[in-house]
């Protein structure tokens, strides 16, 4: 089989996989080029642009063929996505609306947990220092009485002091209740509880510097000089840090 000759039609029942249609193809080519690995004369540089327009006709051929067999297969798919998108756009819709209101309520709810929290804690630690002054007041009345000092009520001593340390005991708790109780967990049944989390939300605030720190992936790349073709075409020119440079190929 010749470089030039086409590929086989597929009407029989049973046709052959695409790499097996392309391979005396290939071969014929791959022959060609080996004898001339340099084009130096005018017939090898027309047998080449003819091979060329050969391997050109053979990939629409393939494309064709393609098209033709997957085109059922994407109308198929495509109505399948339709139903299945008809069916989850408004469930998606409402559970959009329902996190949008839990998330408001989740919010309001912890930042007035956290204002408690933060109010017991203001309010076990005046319960310490009263805690502390009355041990002092106790420890004081002792060393008053032991020094002689007349009237030194130790017992009223004794139980504020007691009755302090108990109110501050009882503040540190509550303290403590109020700060673990400060996220909120939304849960019924045996669904899965929701709850705030943090996410981080990434937005260009200056694409320069962004630029500047970010190594030039191939996707950077890539998405680079996508833009700078559009730019080109709209102003006739490339943008700044983009040269373009004119090629001549077959």
């Amino acid at each position: 089989m010749s470089a030039a000759e086409t590929l086989p039609p597929r009407t029989h029942n049973n046709p052959p996989e695409p790499i097996e249609m392309i391979k005396p193809i290939v071969a014929g080519i791959s022959a060609w080029l080996a004898e001339h690995p340099v084009i130096e004369d005018q017939v090898s540089a027309s047998k080449a642009a003819a091979l060329i327009d050969t391997v050109n006709k053979h990939l629409a051929d393939l494309e064709d063929d393609r098209t033709e067999r997957v085109r059922p297969l994407n109308a198929e798919v495509k109505a399948i996505n339709a139903s299945y998108k008809a069916a989850s756009s408004p469930l998606n819709g409402l559970k959009d609306d329902l996190k949008s209101r839990a998330t408001a309520y989740a919010r309001a709810e912890e930042d007035r947990r956290r204002k408690e929290a933060e109010q017991a804690r203001l309010a076990a630690e005046e319960a310490a220092r009263k805690a502390r002054e009355a041990e002092l007041a106790e420890i004081e009345a002792r060393d008053n009485a032991a020094q002689g000092e007349i009237g030194v009520d130790i017992g009223a001593a004794v139980l504020d002091a007691d009755a302090a340390a108990r109110d501050a005991a009882r503040a540190e708790r509550a303290a403590n209740i109020a700060e673990r109780g400060a996220h909120v967990r939304m849960k019924s049944g045996n669904a899965r509880a929701l709850s705030l989390r943090t996410v981080l939300v990434f937005e260009v605030t200056d694409p320069v510097a962004a630029m500047i720190d970010l190594p030039l992936t191939d996707a950077i790349r890539d998405a680079i000089i996508s833009a700078a073709r559009i730019y080109h075409k709209e102003h006739g020119k490339p943008p700044a840090g983009v040269t373009a440079t004119e090629d001549r190929r077959v």
